[in-house]
């Protein structure tokens, strides 16, 4: 498999994403909007104000090459992370492969224990393996292949607060709102939010998102019309990273971004930190 290449399972569920940027009065009324269709997911509802932290833990190249391919808008391409929910030591994280073939979204990923989590991408192995098989096992070998295809290593924590919704109907759909988006360069196996030194990722707004699979109920493109939403992109791992790049002093769009060399020997000033 080549780099940068696209392995799936056939089968395992995919779906479509929307993105949208909102400013906090069309989040408050979309809320409203939505409360006839739709209530928090089981998780939120459990959390205060329906909102828990997020923390993903991306994997990438010494030349981004996985950023690079988001930034440029690449039909084919991955991101590896690993997500974890809580810095509760009981609490599971989530070695998570996410897949985009054209506009389409598979994501798969393998629970584990935090303990085992951190013994398995410090050392490639586990004794917990071995009284485990089937699927998680399937999802482990996926998550390692795509480490191993991007030769990717810990780069960067992105930290956000998700609201999250799913349909009272059953429908395939979740809409999620995430605020409070924030960065801190990792270059170790570390997936915890309570860190200090987190930086903002400066977006002006909320991001909504809708998901869904195959199409989205009418009431959502109604919902889309009233109020002007325009699709974007705004994956977060990107803004996260142009936002490093600012703050590095390495310019990331315009010409600078052209005129950066494209070759898998290229590496940011502040990597040689890494």
């Amino acid at each position: 498999m080549k780099r940068g290449q696209i392995a799936t399972r056939g089968g395992f569920p995919s779906r479509y994403e929307c993105k949208y940027l909102v400013s906090p009065t069309v989040a408050d009324e979309i809320r409203r909007f939505i409360q006839p269709f739709m209530v928090p997911d089981p998780y939120a509802r459990r959390c205060a104000n329906n909102r828990y932290p997020i923390c993903s833990l991306y994997f990438d190249s010494l030349d981004l090459h996985l950023y690079r391919q988001t930034a440029a808008g690449e039909k084919n391409r991955f991101k590896v992370r690993v997500r974890s929910y809580s810095d509760d030591a009981a609490t599971p994280v989530f070695l998570e492969v996410k897949c985009r073939t054209n506009d389409v979204i598979l994501k798969r990923r393998a629970r584990l224990p935090r303990s085992v989590a951190m013994e398995i991408l410090n050392t490639g192995n586990s004794a917990w393996l071995a009284s485990n098989a089937g699927d998680l096992l399937a999802d482990l070998e996926f998550f390692n292949g795509h480490v191993t295809i991007a030769n990717a290593r810990p780069f960067l924590r992105v930290r956000y607060i998700r609201e999250a919704y799913e349909s009272l109907g059953g429908d395939p759909l979740r809409i999620t709102l995430d605020t409070d988006i924030a960065w801190l360069p990792t270059s170790i196996v570390d997936f915890n939010l309570s860190a200090t030194g987190w930086i903002p990722t400066p977006v002006q707004g909320t991001v909504l998102e809708i998901k869904f699979t195959d199409r989205y109920p009418g009431w959502v493109g109604q919902m889309i019309g009233a109020y002007g939403l325009q699709r974007q992109s705004l994956a977060k791992y990107v803004l996260s990273v142009d936002s490093l790049f600012a703050e590095s002093g390495d310019r990331v769009n315009g010409a600078a971004a052209s005129s950066r060399p494209a070759g898998r020997g290229w590496r940011p000033s502040w990597a040689e930190e890494l």
